[in-house]
């Protein structure tokens, strides 16, 4: 059987060390690119090539790593606007392009690369903003007013132009907030639990972090010569909420295509399972609970 090998960048990252764990036991070889600072340690068990050193901006770094690769996976970036002057955070933008350029020319067949909801412009706009409708999903206009939501939609413009001018297949796996258990799940379910208006901007959702490592890894398997955005979004909310009570209080004026059953979450997972078959498996336990009243509340079948 002939080896399948996988070039992983921002690798020792929170989303990193999941993703390169399914991909290794998916049955790929992994190589990864890091930077001079990276730790090895969480992922060495499962990274089949040396680590390559480097700049994931650096066309040389990235040619070099990609060498060993028929698909790359592209994570390495500023996953936030407050970590870093604007400038630089647009730099995610240029990675991304380095990357994808740099695999056209040395023959990868696949890139998959890691989107995020705040490409809506939502997330962390300067401003009140409200999505076009709900739910939301991959054709909805973006209303980008931050660097790092204007580095999002860039990444899916490269995609499709890599695309078009290669047959590059690509897939951007958008994602919301991610979390574990283990880490920051909880404190950030509590929260929304306390103050549901803080979840407005990105529609209550979440993602456990092993699922987004699982969703990567069937987005390297995805053929087709095509350039595809899909969301990998857990099916219900993080706040034990009904949603339509939610967007009735927080959304009242944003237009609904349709009504929300229980704690389902408002954006349209149809192209996840149908494009790439994945479904969410570690879901957050929630009691149910009446968002008016704070009382218990049946759970919706």
């Amino acid at each position: 059987m002939q080896s399948r090998r996988v070039l992983v960048t921002g690798a020792a990252g929170r989303l990193g060390q999941h993703v390169v764990r399914s991909l290794a036991e998916a049955g790929w070889n992994v190589a990864v690119l890091l930077a001079p600072a990276d730790d090895v340690a969480p992922i060495e068990q499962y990274v089949d090539v040396h680590p390559f050193r480097g700049d994931a901006r650096d066309a040389r770094d990235v040619e070099n790593a990609l060498a060993v690769a028929e698909v790359v996976v592209h994570l390495a970036a500023i996953p936030a606007p407050a970590l870093a002057p604007g400038e630089r955070v647009f730099l995610n933008s240029v990675a991304t392009y380095v990357v994808l350029d740099a695999a056209t020319r040395v023959g990868v067949e696949r890139a998959v690369v890691a989107g995020s909801i705040a490409a809506t412009g939502l997330s962390f706009s300067p401003h009140d903003a409200r999505p076009a409708y709900l739910p939301l999903d991959e054709e909805m206009p973006a209303q980008e007013a931050d660097p790092y939501a204007l580095s999002k939609t860039t990444d899916e413009s490269t995609c499709r132009m890599m695309n078009r001018r290669s047959g590059l297949t690509t897939t951007v796996v958008r994602m919301p907030f991610l979390g574990t258990p283990a880490d920051r799940l909880s404190k950030h379910a509590d929260e929304l639990a306390a103050e549901p208006w803080k979840g407005v901007r990105s529609a209550w959702a979440y993602l456990d972090t092993r699922d987004a490592g699982r969703a990567i890894a069937l987005a390297a398997e995805r053929r087709g010569g095509d350039a595809q955005v899909l969301y990998a979004v857990a099916p219900e909310t993080l706040v034990p909420y009904p949603t339509q009570q939610l967007v009735e209080s927080f959304l009242p004026d944003v237009p609904r295509r349709r009504s929300f059953e229980g704690r389902e979450v408002p954006i349209d997972l149809t192209r996840a399972p149908t494009l790439i078959g994945f479904t969410a498996e570690h879901l957050w336990p929630v009691e149910p609970r009446d968002l008016l009243t704070g009382q218990p509340a049946a759970a919706r079948v």
